[in-house]
């Protein structure tokens, strides 16, 4: 029996790197997907899609917040990517990537939960955990190529009054 044991822990970790532990208790909430979307787009109907995917959009972001300043994981990279990979296993989105070239981050990631609401939730998460992880402001564009989304964020180097 402890073979088994053994042999089933080399199968489940094999290929998996540990980016970082969570030492805190996590308690989820779980929601069926068919019936939330199903609840979004009754409310979509009665306030209209730009009210909802703001919503949406800022929720995102805000748990986003949340999540990265209640619980780092070190360096913003590791935050970043962390939580990227928890989304994936909560079922949020697939993470597919993460990408750092100068001054500029690119996320790839598929199938994203309330694609059918314009992945607004997502999109505010992503870019709530990249504002979020190195306390700087960035500007998302989210475009999909085939079945893959890419996120490309880049820092605002300044705000201009208007």
């Amino acid at each position: 029996m402890e073979n088994l044991t053994l042999a089933i822990n080399e199968l489940v970790t094999e290929g998996v790197e540990l980016i970082n532990v969570i030492n805190e208790s996590v308690m989820s909430i779980a929601f069926s997907r068919k019936q939330f979307i199903s609840a979004l787009k009754s409310v979509l109907q009665q306030v209209g899609v730009q009210a909802l995917n703001s919503t949406l959009y800022r929720i995102g972001y805000e748990y986003a917040r949340a999540v990265a300043t209640e619980m780092p994981m070190g360096d913003p990279v590791s935050t970043i990517s962390t939580y990227l990979y928890t989304a994936t296993a909560y079922n949020r989105l697939a993470f597919r990537g993460l990408e750092i070239r100068n001054n500029e981050v690119r996320v790839e990631f598929e199938e994203p939960f309330d694609e059918e609401l314009d992945g607004s939730f997502t999109e505010g998460y992503i870019h709530g955990l990249i504002n979020t992880a190195p306390s700087r402001l960035h500007y998302i564009n989210i475009e999909k190529f085939n079945n893959i989304y890419r996120a490309v964020v880049r820092p605002i180097e300044s705000i201009e009054p208007i």
